[in-house]
């Protein structure tokens, strides 16, 4: 068997020979062809092996239980193996972190939108009072930090204004800290991620999106409306799928809490892989704790890192009578003369691999730790530093923590379970061979109703441990520049997606959304762009029917009526990019999160030299490219 030319045949020979069942390489190693599909969405036949869509977590735990040997390096092997074995599919070193965002965001938390002052540096709804601007109305004690902080203000950072970020928003965004101030080990403002955030790099391109709807007729604080459409599936699984982001240990899904506030019938973060309308609702991936995952991870493999069978073919002891001649490393080097240099690149991946997972220990310690503001923001409140409680409200920072003994949740500081995600990933974009490729992240906040966004208990909290809004998006802030930290130079693309966008006073489902991309600024690649409704984002009015965030935020779904939609509709863009229907035409339209997230898939094919539009994709975001100038 050449090492240049592996067959699928020649994989499961190898692997018989090896001593790993047919069964195994079967289930996380063999090429699969998928009827109907691929003949669909790419015109050909063209097998893509399935392992890439499947959990992580099982694979890890499955390969642990059947001693594969190398281990995680195999996997590193079999993604070689499977290139070679399919001459005519395009090897692809992209990864996707997608960040889904529940119950609904809430537009002027993140964007100050409106016509700007004469001078271009900010908003003339700045000075808007706190009762009537929708960023601050629902506000209870964190009202004055917020506004201090520069809520309703334009971001201070040119890039980030241009992309109609909020000062508050923009400032966690751009140092990565919780104040918003450069990192400091005095404050320990960075949350104890010191390592992990930096000035936002100049070559990670951000692109935003504002007034996204959601999937008509659907019921809100449904998991399924962050799908690509309906009767399709996730993006993390149809980027796996159709071979976009080859992850060789599938898609790893996160949690926070046990569940979150669901009328979707689906509890937890799952990534759904229904192919057509009558699988609607299912999914091969479950979202977990950072720590769950982790320590699967440690107990999978730290039963050792190699196969420490006899490499001269013979019996290892009396007592294990199946090890002779089954070394895989050894066999690693039969099969592979023509490049000696395999067994050393396993051996060295084993070890950089073992001090990665003695580092992502601390991380699955640390998910429920709460995060410490007292020493950040001690000075600016010093007189509520003695009380902790109007501390936590008055900088907007809590969570609902769940006593399962008691059957109800309390308001609590903060725990960094989101951040502990964000640092998860960016470890794992550090291992060498890139196991992990495909990430879909979890963001709980709370199911408002109505209720203040600096309070994260509204009445019905269940075992959510939902953050309150304003928590919700400092931490999202931070977890942005801890991931674009760890994609700079990287082919990592890292997507903001929700279920649907509060109303101006917090109701449930009547307001569009907000979506975000991040990846490579470079040739080829992305550069910063704001899609959206310009006579919204521009508006120079302010009342009930014609401000920006009034009707970004409530839009009635009964009456459809047609001011607010003509005026939601996407007119941003340029011959190359914004909002364009199957065919590529320039439209201008209201826009779907579906449409944003197909656009994703068709950036990652564009990327790759291939054309995957097909008529279910329906419309589509194209996203503008980086050009030299």
């Amino acid at each position: 068997m050449s090492g240049n030319n592996w067959s699928r045949r020649d994989l499961l020979k190898w692997g018989i020979g090896a001593g790993v069942t047919t069964a195994f390489l079967e289930s996380v190693g063999n090429m699969v062809h998928v009827p109907g599909w691929n003949s669909l969405l790419t015109g050909s036949m063209q097998p893509f092996p399935d392992w890439w869509v499947k959990d992580s977590h099982q694979l890890t735990r499955y390969l642990g239980q059947h001693g594969a040997a190398a281990q995680l390096a195999t996997f590193f092997q079999l993604q070689q193996a499977q290139a070679q074995a399919m001459p005519d599919a395009v090897p692809s070193d992209w990864s996707l972190v997608t960040i889904k965002i529940f119950d609904q965001v809430h537009t002027p938390l993140v964007f100050a939108l409106g016509k700007l002052t004469a001078d271009g540096k900010d908003t003339m709804f700045a000075g808007t009072a706190s009762d009537n601007h929708p960023a601050t109305n629902k506000a209870v004690g964190s009202r004055a930090f917020l506004e201090k902080n520069g809520i309703k203000n334009l971001a201070s950072q040119p890039r980030l204004a241009g992309l109609r970020f909020n000062k508050w928003f923009g400032d966690m965004l751009h140092h990565g800290t919780a104040d918003g101030k450069p990192k400091s080990s005095a404050s320990k403002n960075a949350c104890g991620y010191d390592s992990f955030v930096d000035l936002f790099p100049d070559n990670v391109a951000i692109q935003t999106g504002i007034g996204l709807f959601r999937f008509k007729d659907f019921a809100v604080h449904n998991l399924t409306l962050t799908k690509i459409r309906p009767s399709l599936c996730d993006l993390s699984h149809m980027a796996g799928y159709k071979g976009l982001v080859q992850s060789p240990l599938g898609i790893t899904a996160f949690m926070m809490g046990d569940q979150y506030d669901a009328n979707g019938g689906v509890e937890n973060n799952v990534v759904f892989n229904g192919l057509s309308s009558a699988q609607l609702t299912n999914f091969a991936v479950s979202g977990r704790s950072v720590k769950s995952i982790v320590d699967n991870i440690d107990q999978s493999l730290s039963g050792g890192y190699g196969d420490y069978r006899s490499f001269d073919g013979k019996t290892v002891s009396d007592t294990d009578p199946n090890s002779k001649g089954k070394n895989l490393s050894n066999l690693f080097d039969r099969i592979s003369v023509q490049t000696p240099k395999r067994r050393t690149a396993i051996l060295e991946s084993r070890e950089k691999l073992r001090a990665v997972i003695n580092e992502l220990k601390t991380l699955g310690t640390g998910e429920d730790k709460e995060i410490d503001y007292k020493q950040m923001f001690a000075a600016e409140l010093s007189d509520k530093s003695n009380d902790m409680a109007k501390f936590r409200e008055a900088i907007g920072n809590s969570q609902a923590i769940f006593n399962k003994t008691e059957k109800k949740a309390s308001e609590q500081q903060s725990r960094q379970e989101f951040l502990a995600q964000c640092a998860f990933v960016s470890k794992s974009l550090a291992i060498q061979g890139q196991p992990y490729r495909n990430f879909s992240l979890f963001l709980n906040v709370n199911d408002l109703d109505g209720s203040a966004i600096d309070q994260p208990v509204n009445g019905i909290a269940s075992s959510y441990n939902a953050l309150n809004y304003v928590e919700g998006m400092r931490q999202l802030a931070i977890g942005l520049n801890m991931l674009a930290k760890a994609s700079s130079g990287k082919n990592v693309l890292i997507m903001v997606v929700s279920d649907g966008g509060r109303s101006r006073n917090m109701g449930d489902g009547v307001g569009s959304s907000f979506c975000m991309l991040l990846g490579p600024k470079k040739e080829g690649g992305l550069d910063d762009a704001l899609h959206g409704p310009m006579k919204i984002i521009e508006a120079d009015k302010f009342d009930d029917t014609s401000h920006p965030i009034h009707i970004l935020g409530e839009i009635d779904p009964n009456t459809k009526d047609e001011r607010y939609m003509n005026a939601l509709a996407w007119d941003t863009g340029g011959t190359d990019w914004g909002l364009r229907s199957n065919a590529g035409i320039a439209e201008q339209a209201n826009a779907y999160v579906g449409d944003w997230q197909v656009g994703v898939l068709q950036f990652l094919a564009e990327a790759q030299g291939r054309n995957i539009m097909a008529p279910e994709f329906e419309r589509y975001v194209r996203f503008k490219r980086f050009k030299k100038t």
